[in-house]
């Protein structure tokens, strides 16, 4: 799912993290001799039963820490982007009060806001807990019309050259403000920060 404006849409990666936990205990078998000698004889030896090994099911749960930070680790795993939050004197700031940063120049056309784009995003908190990205959907890039992405990626992704890498630090007011989609885990009134990659333009 991407971040469009059509509806609550944006879904957080269902990749979480979980760690199966077992326990299984056992009881040796244990013996004991007992009785009275007789005189001309000795009472035969008793054995107590061994108690039956028990053992516990595995059970399955939740890695330590929030949804959004389990699948931040399982983006780093895969070798994915990591967060950082890019310094002021790296930033741009437009009118508008997005910031960019260009991570890297691609040297194709830039799209205009009519046009239909094809990317990879990567979408953080501004404390470093991934809330979405495409490639935890396991679908790769997205594709979707311009118009439809929230208004800091509109205007931003217009800043890209095809084949550049973008990151935006997107003000509440551009981006979901106090109505964020339910369970995204994007707080109200959040300031974000997005990698992206603009693969190409067009269906």
């Amino acid at each position: 799912m991407s971040l469009a404006r059509l509806s609550t849409c944006l879904v957080i990666p269902t990749c979480l993290l979980l760690c199966a936990c077992s326990s299984k205990d056992s009881h040796a078998s244990t013996a004991a001799k007992s009785g009275t000698p007789a005189p001309s004889s000795t009472a035969p030896a008793t054995t107590t039963p061994a108690t039956s090994a028990t053992t516990t099911p595995a059970t399955t749960t939740p890695a330590t820490g929030t949804p959004a930070m389990n699948a931040a680790t399982a983006q780093t795993a895969a070798g994915m982007p990591t967060f950082s939050m890019p310094a002021d004197k790296d930033l741009t700031t437009t009118k508008s009060g997005l910031k960019y940063q260009a991570v890297k120049t691609g040297s194709g056309p830039k799209p205009k806001a009519t046009d239909t784009v094809t990317i990879h995003y990567w979408g953080w908190t501004t404390d470093g807990k991934l809330f979405d990205s495409s490639q935890s959907h396991g679908i790769g890039p997205v594709t979707y019309p311009l118009q439809k992405f929230i208004a800091g990626w509109v205007e931003g992704l217009q800043l890209m050259p095809v084949g550049s890498t973008f990151k935006f630090v997107v003000p509440a007011n551009l981006g979901y403000g106090s109505s964020p989609p339910p369970g995204s885990g994007i707080p109200n009134g959040a300031t974000l920060v997005f990698q992206v990659e603009l693969v190409k333009i067009g269906t």
